[in-house]
């Protein structure tokens, strides 16, 4: 599992996001996004990232959930 850093400071009534996606570069494309977004509000989030929907699971139930989930997903048969 692996969690990137929360985009500024935890704040009592921030947003909490889970973004799932397994490919590293999109990872950091949608982390800059999300962030670069959050900065034009002059607003934080908490940003966490997994390489896997079962791991965003096991952490969810362990937070008591995000307000935000931003999941990534491909079907071999799509790309045919």
């Amino acid at each position: 599992m692996r969690f990137m850093k929360q985009i500024r400071t935890r704040k009592e009534n921030c947003m909490k996001i889970a973004l799932v996606e397994d490919n590293g570069l999109h990872q950091a494309q949608i982390r800059q996004e999300i962030q670069n977004y959050f900065d034009e509000l002059n607003e934080v989030c908490e940003l966490r990232v997994f390489d896997n929907g079962s791991d965003m699971l096991d952490h969810y139930y362990s937070v008591g959930g995000y307000d935000l989930r931003c999941l990534t997903f491909s079907c071999p048969a799509w790309m045919a």
